[in-house]
């Protein structure tokens, strides 16, 4: 938006959690949690009346989405060393792995080796938006505008069995400039340039000792 010669602005928030949600099919007794707050707000107005305008916008998100998995996951038979009935001599180095395992709390009909646990992960989603813009009437001729966005934003992810969490992270800027010349009533140049620096990743840092067997 463009400011005016009158200040304007506005404050809002929105605001959901999980009270009203159904349960999922894979959800034991009441639904995960989940909350979201987003809220936000502008405000516009002159720094020189009939001359130069600003206008700010800022919105924020926190996101809390916790989801339930179903994990298949060794059974209590494998920790020990027993498989398909059969008693075998754990390697240390198989107990380590097997060790990152959670015990089953119910096995898979007709496999005494494979069992099924639900697990709880959660998702966490702080973001926040800004934007800024400047409006100059240079003449009667001439106008000029700024604009500048900032998007910053981070999200953790722990599905499954939680071992192996995302992270993913967002950095977004962009700056557009334009300047406008009338010439005529019939003809109008405009001048416009812009620059964006858009930034994500998705690191999983999260090591097991018992997973690094072929480390130096």
């Amino acid at each position: 938006k463009s400011g005016t010669n009158a200040f304007h602005g506005s404050v809002y928030e929105f605001f959901r959690n999980s009270d009203l949600d159904a349960r999922g099919f894979f959800d034991a007794g009441s639904p995960p949690p989940f909350r979201r707050n987003q809220y936000g707000a502008s405000l516009g107005g002159p720094i020189k009346k009939n001359k130069l305008f600003f206008f700010l916008n800022y919105e924020g998100i926190q996101q809390v989405l916790d989801t339930t998995y179903v994990n298949f996951v060794p059974s209590a038979a494998v920790h020990q060393g027993i498989v398909s009935g059969t008693q075998y001599t754990v390697n240390p180095a198989s107990a380590a792995m097997l060790a990152l395992y959670p015990l089953p709390t119910s096995l898979l009909p007709g496999n005494p080796d494979v069992g099924t646990i639900s697990v709880v992960g959660a998702q966490t989603s702080p973001e926040n938006f800004g934007l800024a813009r400047i409006d100059w009437n240079i003449s009667d001729k001439d106008s000029f505008f700024a604009r500048y966005e900032g998007d910053f934003g981070t999200r953790a992810t722990y599905a499954g069995l939680g071992l192996w969490p995302t992270f993913d992270v967002t950095h977004n800027q962009f700056l557009t400039m334009g300047e406008r010349h009338i010439f005529s009533p019939n003809l109008i140049s405009q001048f416009t340039a812009s620059f964006s620096r858009p930034i994500t990743s998705e690191p999983q840092p999260t090591q097991h000792a018992a997973l690094e067997l072929f480390n130096p």
